[in-house]
């Protein structure tokens, strides 16, 4: 008894201090009944979810089928779902984008976990901003410019590459300098790329011979 007794003390503060929402559902005839949740699904309800123990799936998901399809789903053991969905939070009405993992619990009980993506889908949303903002400046500057990852493959080069080396920039991507520069120019530059790879700043000046039989120094 004092094992079983430590193991579901052990439980429990393991599920209070998980850091996403947590929900334990108890299945009463065809419906659920929600009878517990964590600290965090206090957090991410402002408190509000305390008020809703008791209550039943099908009341509060009257309008969003696809939440009582998951539980419904949930009544064979060994079930586990995961869904991504915009929710609309009851205690204040913001629509948030939600992760929810639903698994079967032995004796008719659901654990629900749901996470907020609002954050991470903003943060995105800023990231893809700011890399467009970036490519706009890049391709404004009136030479070439140029990634390289630490795997030593192009990711990223502006328009003026397409002028200054004659290929078109999707073929450029992937590629190593070595594929992309002819041997005697690479030849020459390859020094300062190693650098550059080791983590130094370098400035240097070439002149590179375009498709076109033009003498562009850069």
């Amino acid at each position: 008894e004092e094992h079983v007794a430590r193991s579901m003390r052990w439980w429990r503060a393991l599920y209070d201090h998980l850091p996403i929402a947590a929900y334990v559902w108890e299945q009463v005839g065809d419906d659920w009944q929600l009878i517990s949740h964590n600290a965090a699904a206090s957090g991410l309800t402002g408190g509000k979810i305390h008020e809703m123990l008791g209550a039943r799936a099908s009341q509060l998901y009257a309008d969003s089928p696809e939440i009582l399809e998951a539980f419904s789903a949930c009544r064979e053991p060994g079930v586990k779902r995961n869904d991504s969905l915009n929710y609309t939070m009851r205690s204040s009405g913001e629509i948030k984008r939600v992760s929810v993992t639903y698994t079967s619990v032995p004796e008719k009980y659901v654990l629900v976990t749901v996470q907020d993506e609002t954050e991470i889908t903003k943060s995105h949303s800023a990231l893809a901003r700011s890399e467009a903002h970036m490519r706009l400046i890049a391709d404004a500057f009136p030479g070439p410019v140029s990634h390289i990852g630490s795997d030593g493959r192009y990711s990223y080069v502006n328009r003026h590459y397409e002028t200054w080396f004659g290929e078109r920039k999707e073929d450029v991507i992937g590629r190593t300098p070595a594929e992309l520069l002819n041997s005697e120019l690479f030849t020459r530059i390859d020094p300062y790329f190693q650098k550059v790879l080791k983590g130094d700043q370098v400035n240097w000046e070439t002149n590179v011979k375009t498709t076109d039989g033009r003498l562009l120094v850069g």
